[in-house]
């Protein structure tokens, strides 16, 4: 436990200065100095382990050891100049390796073992998720490091997806639990529980869809489940949604959660990719423009 910690991210830190100070003679201070002070009732608790140290292990081993608490208390104090120096290492390395979501392979496994579980661990940390084991830590590793180049990897790292696609460790969240498609009927926000997602569909002009073709028909909103097609051009062909997804580099966990909107079984926008060209709204026309809420 450090005396000044700041998360990665944080302008305010943690701030814990009386941590080389003992409670006795933080009581000796108080006493002194007639103060009052609140005695928190679970402290006594001793199925709190951080009380059962306190209070059962410590007064024994200080028996024994009478320096043991100083002994302690240098060796926590190294140990937390070491967490600050592999921090400083690990925001030193991720200045090439790190770009908003996404850690570089390359750069990851260039460093050796015990620096790149530190970069990667410095990686989930700044994402927001909790640390798995190192156990996990080193499969992850060893599955990025022995990856074909152009190979897409998935491991699961406790509450999240550890995945390697295009050259890059993204953290992806688990995917909702899928769910039937919702139906429109003229709201203007709908959410999607399949994507995890809400949709806004806004009335505009000479854009978006034709309103008139989503009131005469039964009007749905769920995620991709296969074979469905799209003409984004007047004229064009009707494309695959799959294929139309991985020209756009769309990563493979976003496909499955991917908003899309069909009109009587016929798929009219898909979020990201575009609108069907045969139902757009002309200039002047009333139109229904679907766009994913952030």
């Amino acid at each position: 436990m450090a005396e000044v910690q700041r998360p990665p991210g944080w302008r305010a830190a943690h701030l814990r200065p009386l941590l080389g100070v003992t409670r006795a003679d933080v009581q000796e201070y108080a006493l002194t100095h007639k103060l009052t002070w609140v005695e928190d009732g679970s402290n006594q608790d001793v199925r709190f382990r951080r009380n059962a140290l306190r209070r059962q292990v410590m007064p024994l081993l200080q028996s024994h050891f009478p320096g043991a608490t100083l002994t302690l208390a240098r060796a926590a104090a190294l140990q937390a100049d070491a967490a600050g120096l592999l921090d400083d290492l690990a925001y030193l390395d991720a200045a090439d390796a790190i770009s908003g979501d996404r850690l570089d392979c390359a750069s990851l496994v260039a460093l050796s073992l015990p620096r790149a579980r530190n970069l990667l661990r410095y990686f989930i940390e700044s994402q927001g998720q909790p640390m798995p084991s190192r156990r996990r830590l080193n499969e992850a590793l060893r599955q990025i490091a022995e990856a074909r180049h152009d190979a897409t990897v998935c491991l699961k790292l406790g509450a999240i997806n550890l995945v390697r696609f295009r050259g890059g460790v993204f953290l992806v969240p688990f995917a909702p639990a899928w769910s039937e498609p919702v139906r429109w009927r003229g709201e203007t926000q709908l959410n999607v529980p399949a994507a995890g997602v809400a949709v806004q569909l806004e009335a505009v002009v000479g854009e978006g869809l034709k309103r008139a073709v989503l009131e005469s028909a039964v009007v749905t909103l769920g995620v991709r489940q296969g074979g469905e097609r799209l003409r984004l051009h007047a004229g064009g062909p009707h494309r695959s949604l799959k294929n139309l997804m991985q020209e756009l580099a769309i990563p493979p966990w976003q496909r499955e959660r991917l908003p899309l909107l069909w009109c009587d079984g016929q798929l009219r926008w898909a979020a990201g990719i575009g609108l069907d060209a045969d139902a757009l709204a002309a200039p002047g026309e009333s139109g229904v423009l679907p766009r994913v809420v952030a």
